[in-house]
């Protein structure tokens, strides 16, 4: 009650602890692209998967130099190099 006085207070203590704070955009990401193997995909995905990620890197970076990535390997290796 000391370290609460008030029912303003006190409910906001209970939010911060009951109420999961929501991740980062940062930890979703991260969350998405653990959950992928790449080992198991095939051409087709894989293919697809590098446009959505080259997509993505040139909408979050449009001038950034090196984001012109042409294959699989490239987009792998940028990620897990940046990430």
């Amino acid at each position: 009650m000391f370290n609460h006085p008030t029912v303003t207070k006190l409910a906001g203590y209970l939010a911060g602890e009951l109420v999961p704070a929501e991740p980062s955009p940062e930890d979703l990401l991260r969350e998405a692209l653990d959950r992928i193997d790449p080992s198991t995909l095939d051409d087709e995905h894989r293919d697809r998967l590098a446009a959505v990620l080259q997509q993505t890197l040139r909408t979050l970076v449009p001038d950034a130099p090196g984001l012109d990535l042409s294959s699989d390997e490239e987009i792998f290796a940028f990620i897990d190099n940046q990430l």
